[in-house]
């Protein structure tokens, strides 16, 4: 029988040795710790209790022979019979043998060469090695299941090198649909394949990909029309004139405009190179004005009476003062009003200790599953930032996956008469945009208070509001008129000229140009 040892060779040889070469033997080193030993059934049998008894992971191989060890000896005269009439010719593929360790040119391939293969160690690692030195990269088993990837894989990452090791066949997937995947895994590892060959008889014709494909939806949510952004509309006089301009067609301008002396065609001559310019500028210009957008707040309608439900965790800064700390302490009222078990967690202010954050945040939870966080941790003013990051980060080595809210206060300009008052909590603002794209099952959104020292009553009705409905809106600002939410809307260019001509100079650095 057979069984594959996860040690080094040597260590399998050093652990093999008692027995003797003439009962077991390497048969196999297929990587650097994949190893295949052959042998005596009861060898085997003993080498497995060892190998369990100290902890090293042995299986037997369903196989009931014993190729590469002493066993094959006792056939050597019957096999040399049988592959005497081999008649080798020259390879046609090149060939690295794992008995020699070289490459063979053909020739050599007699019947003693393949009696020597069944009978030595297959060095597989040091083939593998020798191909990865020479430059190969991908490495293919052809197979109806892959046995040798593992061990390839390990020499490959063992060489620090880099190459795609790969399979072609799976165990109950034998069939010309494996084939093909696994024929596309290798053509996007860098391996040639023949796609005509491939495709010969099927019918399959190759099509041309859309300009740009897979998204046929625009990526702005609200697109509005703005006629004030765009050319005039044209009726169709007009289209054919500025057609005519457009491509310096003298002979159709002329006819559009009913000229038919030849002064007139000929002034129209001079001016229309300068007329087409200045047609296709502002074509150019107008595109690009539609492009600006900026950032508004739209009404939102009242939300319902809202009951929170389960236990919310609720994050405070350990540095509250004033008006800061009235507006924790009405939010926690707010929510306990509203059905919710609130479990405070002090955090202390501007902490980047992550780890004793998500100790605090798994001591508080108590193996609970929350219903929601809200987090007040920006209340903290100036190092609010490094809190609230860690604070994110914490909740995700903690496990816990239910949304999370941030609370500001007079974090975000709402409307043309506000100011920005806490310009250490607008930071949460972005933050919070981030985690929402790269953490967006564990993210809730983002919630604005009132600027003001006075607690709103209101603002704290419409905030459980946000924080029970159903997640429609992730950026809000609550204040005495009602709820605003952000949106990104189309951006009317300035009536004052823009300065167009820039002439860079040194380096030039463009931010989000491929896009």
């Amino acid at each position: 029988g057979m069984v594959s040892v996860a040690l080094p060779a040597e260590r399998v040889r050093e652990r093999i040795a008692a027995w003797g070469e003439e009962r077991i033997s390497v048969a196999a080193v297929n990587g650097p710790s994949s190893v295949v030993v052959s042998g005596e059934v009861q060898a085997l049998d003993e080498l497995l209790a060892s190998c369990e008894a100290d902890g090293v992971r042995a299986r037997r191989i369903a196989v009931d022979y014993a190729s590469h060890s002493a066993q094959v000896d006792l056939l050597e005269e019957e096999l040399g019979k049988l592959l005497a009439p081999i008649a080798p010719g020259e390879a046609q593929v090149p060939f690295l043998s794992t008995v020699t360790g070289e490459w063979v040119s053909g020739p050599e391939l007699d019947g003693g060469y393949w009696f020597r293969n069944l009978r030595q160690t297959v060095e597989l690692e040091q083939a593998v090695r020798t191909l990865l030195a020479q430059g190969f990269g991908v490495f293919v088993e052809s197979s109806p299941h892959p046995v040798l990837t593992v061990g390839v894989q390990e020499t490959v990452e063992d060489t620090g090198r880099d190459a795609a090791v790969l399979g072609s066949l799976r165990r109950d997937e034998g069939g010309l649909e494996r084939f093909w995947l696994s024929l596309g895994e290798a053509y996007v590892h860098g391996a040639s394949v023949d796609w005509q060959a491939v495709f010969a008889g099927t019918g399959a014709q190759r099509v041309d990909l859309p300009t740009y494909a897979f998204q046929p939806q625009r990526f702005w949510p609200e697109i509005s029309a703005h006629p004030d952004l765009d050319m005039p509309v044209e009726n169709e006089t007009d289209a054919r004139f500025w057609e005519a301009v457009e491509r310096e067609d003298l002979e159709a301008l002329a006819d559009t405009l009913a000229l038919d002396t030849p002064e007139a065609i000929g002034s129209l001559g001079n001016v229309l190179p300068g007329l087409s310019s200045w047609r296709r500028q502002s074509r150019e210009q107008s595109t690009v004005d539609g492009w600006r957008y900026r950032v508004t707040w739209k009404p939102l309608p009242e939300p319902t009476s809202a009951h929170l439900t389960g236990v919310w965790l609720l994050a405070v800064p350990d540095t509250l003062t004033g008006a800061d700390e009235e507006w924790t302490a009405a939010v926690e009222r707010t929510l306990t009003d509203r059905g919710a078990q609130v479990r405070t967690v002090r955090v202390e202010h501007g902490t980047t200790d992550r780890e004793q954050l998500t100790a605090t945040v798994r001591a508080a939870l108590d193996d609970s599953a929350p219903s929601g966080i809200l987090s007040l941790l920006a209340l903290g003013g100036e190092g609010a930032f490094a809190g609230e990051l860690t604070f994110v980060q914490a909740l995700g080595d903690a496990e816990v996956t239910v949304p999370l809210w941030c609370l500001t206060r007079g974090a975000v300009a709402a409307g043309r008469s506000e100011q920005v008052t806490d310009p250490a909590q607008a930071l949460i603002w972005g933050l919070g945009r981030v985690a929402s794209m790269e953490q967006g099952g564990r993210w809730g959104g983002l919630v604005d208070l009132p600027g003001t020292d006075t607690v709103d009553d209101r603002a704290l009705t419409r905030l459980a509001g946000v924080l029970g409905g159903d997640g429609a809106e992730d950026q809000v600002a609550l204040r005495a008129s009602g709820m605003l939410g952000r949106r990104l809307v189309r951006a009317r260019p300035a009536d004052t000229a823009v300065a167009r001509e820039w002439r860079p100079r040194g380096t030039v650095l463009v931010t989000g140009g491929t896009g």
